[in-house]
């Protein structure tokens, strides 16, 4: 048997790696391929654990448009963390999106309070970004087809999504434990921005001198404490005003049940074969009421 020469298996060998270079190049274009990761962080000045920061990055030579960012716990709860509304987030190739958060009032949906202290906190519960795309739904670092997390609640009415609700100050987050702000001026016209917690009696919020029990009765009675420091000196500072965050809070969650309700991660079999046949009663009921109305219009 006559064994081929170096010259003649050349060609050949030089096809294979302009093959497996065009197939890496295609791969590189196409689809969608993040990499990210996410913290969970707890904070004195707020109740509820949450999500301080995000890190994506496009490894792929390609660009991906992402309109939303969840943080999926468990099998049924969606945690929305960011909606690019009217300007989506175009990540560039190779190009990497980082976003911190900070404390939260609390997780709402339908105007309810929810607490999942226990979800974030439990390290055997499966947690990752979900990310909605131009290309569907992307599970980091796992490529899904198309997907909308309110699709899912319409064929899974177990399905929960639970938005962080911040109180933001000028740009400062607020957490639930502030009671309330400080906004100085220095002598050089620079502002800062004080949060002032239920219980920052104990501790330094203020250089040369420390919040009383008292000083925290009320927005009136932290304004003369503070004015009185001016004027002797301890607050040394051009001007200062208090705004009270638990009236603004009333006012701006009133509609909110006071309530906070204890959720739970549904089992694998619970959500998706309990929940679909609850569902599937649900949209039954709901089918047959409907053609009742109908009938009665007729």
């Amino acid at each position: 048997m006559q064994v081929p020469s170096p010259l003649t298996l050349l060609p050949i060998l030089i096809s294979l790696v302009a093959l497996w270079v065009a197939v890496k190049n295609y791969y590189r274009k196409n689809g969608v391929e993040l990499r990210g990761s996410f913290q969970i962080a707890s904070s004195r000045a707020c109740e509820d654990r949450y999500v301080s920061n995000i890190l994506i990055e496009n490894i792929k030579d390609r660009s991906t448009t992402i309109f939303d960012i969840y943080l999926k716990v468990g099998n049924s709860i969606y945690i929305h963390l960011i909606e690019f509304d009217e300007s989506p987030l175009t990540l560039k190739p190779y190009e990497t999106y980082q976003k911190q958060f900070g404390p939260i009032e609390f997780y709402g949906f339908n105007l309810r309070k929810f607490d999942v202290n226990d979800l974030l906190a439990n390290q055997r519960l499966k947690k990752r970004l979900v990310l909605s795309t131009s290309d569907g739904r992307y599970e980091v670092p796992r490529r899904i087809e198309s997907w909308s997390p309110i699709a899912d609640f319409f064929s899974n009415h177990l399905t929960g999504i639970l938005r962080p609700v911040p109180s933001r100050y000028k740009d400062t987050d607020l957490g639930s434990n502030i009671k309330f702000v400080v906004e100085v001026t220095d002598n050089l016209d620079k502002t800062h921005i004080i949060p002032v917690g239920r219980d920052d009696h104990d501790i330094g919020v203020f250089r040369g001198f420390r919040l009383t029990r008292e000083s925290l009765t009320s927005k009136e009675v932290l304004e003369l404490f503070l004015l009185d420091r001016q004027i002797d000196g301890s607050l040394n500072v051009k001007d200062f005003s208090v705004c009270d965050v638990d009236a603004w809070r009333e006012q701006r969650y009133r509609d909110y049940s006071q309530n906070r309700v204890k959720i739970d991660s549904d089992s694998f079999v619970f959500y998706y074969v309990v929940g679909r046949w609850i569902t599937y009663r649900r949209n039954r009921e709901m089918r047959q009421a409907n053609k009742l109305i109908a009938r009665s219009r007729q």
